[in-house]
């Protein structure tokens, strides 16, 4: 038989695979799509609670200013209103959220990339700056998509839209952070995170509307950059690299971002990741996880970072993102590849060239905190005020420690919500220990858990760190219940979810009913007492640039508010005000005060009466303990005890007790070109008739004896003794006064005095003599001379000119005069 002549056999046909029965067959568990549940509900809570604090904010910024208008819309402002003023009440004070606004503003109306330089304060030339530039882009953006959206300018939609861009961070976070769970993780994971977003406490209640702050932004790129190095092992080796590619990415944003909040995450990470790759098989070959990929995304991010931020002109402080942090981070990544190597395939394994990467690797780690040492930069404890803030709420919690902040009384509902998530930690210790997991879940789970100790302990030293440990919590959660079965033992493990419930109520803000403004802290009332003040100045500033001196915050608060310049801020970086703020108030002499006041252009010192810091100043300077006194030759003690200079003019600003706001008053001072002893006296005795402190105005009465012929001293010793009802003195000092009104010195009187003595003479029945000097008045004022009445000389301006039927006839001077008054008396008036 020939070959041609076999015929090959027919190939087979593959049988029909057999159907289970309906019993086994797998079904699709509702229980997997659950997660999407979770999430709608996480959405609808955030919504809620967002709309609720915009609504208090708005009530807040709503309220009317008592003193004079609010500033107008104007478009071709860089804030969108007169003067570079802005309206947006930052609930709670928060003074970082000003300098954001602030500075968003200038780098939108500038068409800035990067700010390196502001001129707010310190001046008269302004200062560098290092907040970089992510954060600020940020509130740019969702400035520009709501004035794209509205119509209305670009810098009074950055003010706006800090209304909405930390909720929305949050909830880009909620949105994004659950797919990915739900994709990497499984269903349970992703139902887990949506629940801990809005529930954990203070993780939540951080991200606040009208209080933007770069540590929301810091707390997203925190997980972000972790999530992904939990991800359980799925598909080639190459799917891995991505994860830890893209978390050291977003680990290099976050160092670009707030650099003091990603350095702890990059600590904690490396040494949960010596424990992860502890656990790793011995023998296998190589590491399953790829640090070095990690470790070289992350340094090239902050490399770049670093270098479009602060290139050609770089610095040794870690504080802000620095090329030392890419160098240490792939030092980092060297030394875990040397730990997976040594674990995996023992001493063999580290070959000369890889044992020169290790070495190389401690080298460059090193330099972090051989760096941070010699620069006094870069350490894990934060620097600044607000790191003793637990959350960034209306009347956030503050204190120095965990241990201080639990030995006080109350807050408990805030207690237990910021503590009862430690409890997750345990819970995976527990499976750490006694579940029946393989050794590389189990390392995910150490990796995870280090994590999380690392913030805890930091937390326990500042309370800011909380939220660093929430993120955490969040990514361990979500390590915790990966997976996509339904079995009964990961419905326990599900359980762990009720440690959050409490963080849903305990910032979660109740209802503003109607736009009253219910619930004003005090941080609120200082700063609707800030805003009405500044405005106030603004108008009477007209435009001459004002330079102000007062404590820091409230400096912070007149710069954004009036678009001032100021000395001093509340920002750490400005050293060089801060020393020009303690030598001012420690200025030994009147002179000395002078000068320095000149040299740097300060035209008004305003000492709010519910900020202390100037004399907190001046007591540590001088080492004197609190129940001293202040020192008799300190400037800003002398000020305080009303003894100011003859080149200072007090301002007369008062708070109306109809705003329930008169406990926070303040005093402020115009500097001026010296002027008569005699004329000063005066003005300041009807300073104190005024705020009626009616025994100081006789003290200076008794100096005014020393001018017995000055027309200025006679008048105001009169206005004295007329509010002090002493009919006969009064009688007296006018029929002194009077002779001298035809001689030469009556001629050149300021329209103040001339207003006073009118006033006195209208009430004392010489209404001729009143006439006659109120005709003289109007004929010399000018708008510029409007701007230095008080309030009260305004009102009296217009009750004379009605009760002596002399009206003022340009309408320049009474437009001017009208827009002086606070709105009430003005309706009334117009009337």
């Amino acid at each position: 038989m020939s070959a041609a002549s076999v015929v090959p056999p027919l190939p087979l046909p593959t049988p029909a695979p057999a159907l289970r029965p309906a019993a086994t067959r797998p079904a699709l568990s509702p229980v997997r799509h659950l997660w999407w549940l979770a999430l709608l509900a996480g959405l609808a809570v955030l919504a809620v609670a967002t709309r609720r604090r915009i609504d208090r904010v708005d009530a807040l910024t709503n309220s009317p200013t008592w003193s004079t208008d609010a500033p107008r819309r104007d478009r071709a402002s860089a804030t969108g209103f007169t003067g570079g003023q802005r309206t947006l009440i930052v609930p709670g004070e928060h003074t970082p959220s000003y300098a954001w606004i602030m500075e968003a503003q200038q780098a939108a109306s500038e068409g800035r990339w990067r700010l390196r330089r502001v001129s707010y304060d310190a001046p008269p030339k302004g200062r560098e700056i290092s907040r970089t530039a992510p954060y600020r882009w940020w509130l740019t953006t969702v400035g520009w998509l709501r004035g794209a959206a509205t119509g209305d300018s670009l810098g009074y939609s950055i003010e706006r839209g800090a209304l909405i861009a930390d909720p929305l961070l949050l909830a880009l976070l909620l949105v994004a952070g659950t797919l990915y769970s739900a994709r990497y993780f499984g269903p349970f994971a992703a139902g887990g995170f949506a629940l801990g977003c809005v529930a954990l406490f203070p993780l939540a209640a951080n991200f606040q509307p009208g209080a933007p702050d770069p540590h929301a932004l810091a707390w997203v790129l925190a997980l972000a950059s972790v999530l992904p190095l939990l991800t359980p092992p799925r598909g080639d080796d190459r799917a891995r690299r991505r994860q830890f590619v893209l978390a050291g990415i977003m680990g290099g944003l976050g160092f670009w971002n707030e650099a003091t909040s990603q350095a702890p995450v990059l600590l904690a990470v490396f040494l949960g990741a010596i424990g992860c790759e502890l656990m790793a098989d011995k023998g296998t070959p190589g590491s399953t996880r790829p640090w070095r990929a990690w470790a070289l995304a992350g340094a090239v991010t902050t490399l770049a970072a670093s270098a479009f931020e602060f290139a050609p002109h770089f610095s040794w402080s870690l504080g802000a993102v620095n090329p030392v942090q890419a160098v240490a981070w792939w030092g980092l990544g060297e030394l875990l590849t040397g730990v997976a190597t040594w674990r995996t395939q023992g001493r063999e394994g580290l070959a000369r060239r890889s044992l020169a990467r290790v070495i190389a690797g401690g080298i460059a780690a090193a330099a972090w905190p051989v760096v941070g040492i010699a620069s006094h930069s870069g350490a894990l404890r934060a620097a600044d005020f607000y790191a003793l803030q637990l959350a960034n709420l209306p009347n956030g919690i503050m204190a120095p420690s965990l241990g201080v902040w639990l030995r006080r009384p109350g807050e408990v509902a805030a207690k237990w919500a910021t503590l009862l998530p430690a409890v997750l930690g345990i819970v995976v210790l527990v499976r750490l220990t006694l579940g029946k997991i393989t050794r590389e879940e189990r390392g995910r789970l150490l990796l995870a858990v280090v994590t999380m100790a690392v913030a805890g302990f930091l937390a326990c030293l500042q309370l800011r760190w909380w939220n660093l440990f929430d993120v955490l919590a969040l990514a361990g959660l979500a390590a915790l219940l990966a997976g996509d079965d339904t079995g009964p033992a990961r419905w326990k493990r599900c359980g762990v979810l009720l440690v959050f419930v409490p963080g849903l109520f305990a910032a979660f803000p109740a209802a503003v009913d109607g736009q009253d403004g219910s619930g004003i802290t005090p941080p609120d009332a200082q700063s609707l007492v800030t805003r009405d003040f500044s405005y106030w100045l603004a108008k009477r500033a007209g435009d001459e640039p004002q330079i102000l001196y007062s404590t820091p915050i409230f400096s912070s608060a007149a710069a954004y508010y009036g678009g001032f310049g100021v000395i001093v801020s509340s920002d750490e970086e400005n050293q060089t005000g801060y020393l020009a703020a303690v030598r001012i108030a420690n200025a030994g002499s009147l002179d000395e005060a002078s000068v320095l006041l000149q040299s740097r252009g300060v035209t008004r010192v305003v000492l709010p009466a519910w900020d202390s810091t100037l004399a907190q100043l001046i007591r540590k300077t001088r080492h004197l303990p609190e129940n001293q006194p202040l020192p008799d030759d300190a400037f800003v003690a002398a000020l305080m005890r009303w003894e100011s200079p003859v080149w200072m003019r007090p301002l007369d600003y008062r708070v109306p007790a109809s705003t329930g706001l008169q406990d926070f008053g303040l005093t402020a001072y115009a500097l001026q070109a010296p002027v008569d002893p005699d004329l000063f006296l005066s003005r300041l005795a009807d300073f104190f008739i005024e705020r009626g402190m009616l025994p100081a105005a006789q003290s200076v009465s008794d100096s005014l004896k020393s001018y017995p012929r000055s027309i200025v001293a006679l008048g105001a010793r009169a206005n004295v003794a007329l509010a002090r009802r002493e009919d006969s003195l009064v009688t007296t000092t006018v029929e002194a006064l009077i002779p001298y009104l035809s001689r030469i010195a009556a001629r050149h009187l300021p329209a103040d005095r001339r207003i006073s003595l009118a006033t006195l003479l209208y009430r004392t029945h010489h209404d001729d003599l009143a006439r006659q000097q109120l005709t003289t008045c109007l004929q010399t004022l000018e708008p510029a001379m409007l701007r230095t009445l008080t309030p009260n000389a305004l009102g009296e301006l217009f009750g004379l000119t009605r009760a002596l039927n002399v009206p003022i006839t340009d309408p320049k001077i009474q437009t001017a005069a009208l827009g002086l008054l606070p709105p009430g008396v003005r309706a009334g008036l117009e009337r």
